[in-house]
């Protein structure tokens, strides 16, 4: 959860948000902090892609969660819910899911 705060508070400090510093995180979390990806993290990046409007990323990001069996959850659906394009991924992507 702390590194799912994290990512929101770069992403929220620059418009579009720092990727490269959201990168950095990521790699430092799974690495320093044997910290794996999990829907909370996923659903912060998921996030900040739905503010910048970056489907492509937000995209990639699904296929990610769908490729490690991380499902969505309610927060994923709501996060996604304002972006026509996130919500037809999400539910193509985890068609057998939801």
């Amino acid at each position: 959860m702390v590194f799912a705060v994290l990512i929101r508070g770069y992403g929220q400090s620059s418009n579009p948000p720092d990727w490269t510093a959201v990168a950095r995180l990521l790699s430092r979390m799974q690495t320093e902090f044997d910290v794996q990806m999990t829907i909370n993290v996923y659903n912060a990046l998921l996030e900040l892609c739905a503010s910048s409007n970056d489907l492509v990323r937000a995209e990639e990001l699904l296929d990610k969660m769908e490729a490690q069996g991380i499902m969505p959850n309610e927060f994923t659906s709501k996060t996604v819910e304002g972006k026509r394009a996130l919500r037809s991924a999400l539910k193509r992507i985890f068609k057998d899911v939801l």
